[in-house]
């Protein structure tokens, strides 16, 4: 049987695989500190945080973990509309952007 992969976005134009997030966590409590740490140093860390503080970490089923400036509750929120979502999602902080240009 074949799965349907379901995408969201993270912010800033990234977006993530929701089929493959095994947990969403804040990154300054001890084990996001670590967590952290053992990605960077094992090259599996990606940051999808645009430059801007980071305030959730996406890890993933492979090991990989994903660095993200929205907070946890705001990721799974997305992962949930976009998972449900027929239509693919618009990026809020592209709009944002967008709108601060003009």
């Amino acid at each position: 049987m074949i799965t349907k992969l379901l995408f969201a976005h993270i912010g800033f134009s990234n977006i993530v695989c929701v089929n493959k997030v095994k947990a969403v966590i804040k990154p300054y409590l001890a084990t996001g500190r670590r967590l952290t740490k053992e990605a960077k140093d094992s090259g599996t860390f990606i940051d999808a945080t645009a430059g801007k503080q980071m305030k959730s970490l996406i890890l993933l089923d492979d090991g990989g973990v994903v660095g993200c400036a929205l907070n946890p509750k705001t990721v799974m929120s997305r992962f949930h509309a976009d998972a449900h979502s027929d239509t693919p999602p618009d990026d809020p902080d592209e709009k944002n952007a967008m709108e601060e240009k003009q």
